[in-house]
């Protein structure tokens, strides 16, 4: 990441720099982002997510507009937040407050616009000072949107939650889970078949750690008749 001391359109320029890059251009203030910024950034996101729904296997969750921007102005702020380190612990939080609207499938695949780029932003900000309530506020956003956080270590199993009811979106999880080995995510049981369909014969190949019971094909079920 580096940072910019001027710029008319900030956030719009670091969402741009982070789309065609995967690397971050920050403004080094804590500004409100102005209406005319909003607005472009607000239409650069809609065209960014016409442009994944051509990758995505199967029919793609519709866009949600609030929660795409929320995600982005969040992933900002936690961007600068990583390299302003003065900032008091009641800003921090203020300024990365979670997601008020509904988490729906639509939203999760929304929010991963931006999201997407969390574990590494995580790992810079867990470098720099591990117990710092920015990684604390990162974690739980991790926790919140498991399809972003992938790749990011967890107390406990995150749960799929919505993502379950769009099987083309547990697909595309279970594409993030492998690519980042995150053995974690994939116990889940709701994401084993789609594991397998997606490593086919492959399996020990590509993911040689996976634990083999994941692979396993499920019991069948015996209905017990009585006469």
């Amino acid at each position: 990441m580096s940072a910019e001391h001027t710029s008319e359109a900030p956030f719009t320029q670091f969402l741009q720099h982070l789309f065609e890059t995967g690397d971050a251009v920050l403004h080094d203030s804590l500004l409100p982002v102005s209406e005319t910024d909003w607005h472009t950034a607000s239409a650069l996101l809609r065209e960014v997510y016409e442009g994944e729904v051509w990758h995505f296997p199967g029919e793609a969750p519709a866009f949600q507009e609030a929660a795409a921007n929320w995600a982005a102005l969040y992933f900002y702020r936690a961007a600068q937040l990583t390299l302003l380190r003065q900032v008091e612990e009641a800003d921090v939080l203020r300024l990365l407050s979670p997601f008020s609207g509904e988490v729906t499938a639509e939203a999760h695949f929304s929010v991963d616009l931006t999201l997407r780029h969390l574990p590494r932003l995580h790992q810079l900000a867990a470098g720099l000072s591990p117990g710092d309530v920015l990684v604390k506020c990162i974690h739980e956003t991790a926790l919140q949107w498991p399809l972003s956080g992938a790749g990011i270590a967890a107390v406990e199993i995150p749960d799929p939650g919505s993502m379950t009811q769009h099987h083309g979106l547990l697909t595309f999880y279970a594409d993030r889970l492998i690519a980042h080995r995150d053995k974690q995510r994939a116990a889940h049981p709701a994401l084993h078949q789609y594991i397998k369909a997606a490593l086919g014969d492959y399996a020990l190949q590509l993911w040689p750690e996976l634990d083999t019971d994941i692979l396993q094909p499920p019991l069948a079920s015996h209905n017990e008749h009585t006469a």
